[in-house]
């Protein structure tokens, strides 16, 4: 088995430990000779650190916060702190987190809660924030913190496992023989690679095809959540038909309405990224399929929120 069919084999397995998929991106990395990707892997095994700048999936993922109430005669706990109570400078940091921590460590983390019967992980707020979260006057804070659900942890974890195997089934397309030490095969042009970077994993500047091999349009995938203006109209910078944006037009609602807190788009919206993104990876100069489905998974999760 080739390293590329082994990295697609065990990313595309939900079972496997993400840092096995990771581990394998690493010598696959180091074969192509690629410092982004390499640096990439190894901040998704290692952890980011403080200074380390966030991927999208992994920055300000949404949290509730929840404090525990008392006064001479009554005790309220778990009560639900709305965003809108709280200070404009702080309201970000109390109602969100960064997730820095080691794929291994996530994955730990959602798999204990589980074990215990739990939907959420609880993250304690610095006691010295308390006094600037409004409650009622006969009420003080005896305990605050903030509350993230497993699935948006597992959101995250996806987004990886996600972009770990787009990026190696781009490689593959290019090169069934990329990363093989013993290929005779002419090495991808760095340039090939950074760009199958920059359009897979971080889903920010992506160079496509817009109808002709020699023209290309340098785009910025920037959608804000649960804002469909923005959504579509980065799905026509991307070069997709209008039949396909008001069919996933359709699809949209229904989705947030039935499954508003699940960590990834349901089948039907996924289905029709996938075809979505054949087309677009079709057309002559494009990035490929692969790619195509990588960013336009980017931006439909961005609209839901998740990521």
């Amino acid at each position: 088995m080739s390293l590329l069919d082994d990295i697609v084999e065990t990313a595309g397995n939900g079972a496997r430990p993400l840092a096995d998929v990771l581990r394998k991106c690493t010598v696959l990395a180091v074969r192509l000779d690629n410092p982004p990707f390499r640096r990439w892997v190894a901040l998704e095994l290692e952890g980011y650190g403080v200074d380390d700048d966030l991927p999208p999936y992994r920055s300000t993922v949404p949290t509730e916060l929840k404090a525990n109430l008392a006064n001479l005669a009554y005790r309220v706990t778990n009560a639900l702190i709305s965003p809108l109570a709280l200070p404009a400078d702080l309201r970000e940091d109390l109602t969100s987190i960064d997730c820095r921590q080691s794929v291994a460590e996530m994955e730990g983390l959602v798999r204990d809660a589980h074990k215990g019967g739990h939907g959420s992980l609880r993250v304690n707020v610095d006691p010295s924030l308390w006094q600037f979260v409004p409650v009622a006057d006969t009420y003080n804070i005896t305990d605050l913190w903030q509350e993230i659900q497993l699935s948006k942890l597992t959101a995250v974890l996806d987004a990886v496992r996600n972009r770990a195997l787009a990026f190696a089934l781009e490689i593959e397309r290019l090169d069934p023989a990329a990363g093989e030490p013993n290929s005779t095969r002419a090495t991808l042009p760095v340039e090939s690679v950074t760009q199958i970077f920059h359009t897979v994993i971080t889903g920010g500047v992506v160079t496509l095809a817009a109808g002709a091999a020699h023209v290309t349009q340098v785009l910025e995938v920037t959608v804000n959540p649960h804002d469909l203006p923005s959504l579509l109209a980065r799905l026509r910078q991307l070069g997709i038909g209008e039949a396909d944006v008001e069919d996933l037009q359709v699809m949209l609602p229904a989705y947030e309405t039935s499954e508003p807190d699940i960590a990834a788009p349901g089948p039907q919206v996924s289905g029709w990224i996938w075809r979505a993104a054949v087309k677009l990876g079709s057309v002559g100069g494009g990035v490929g399929t692969s790619a195509a489905a990588g960013v336009l998974a980017t931006a439909v999760a961005r609209y839901l929120g998740l990521g």
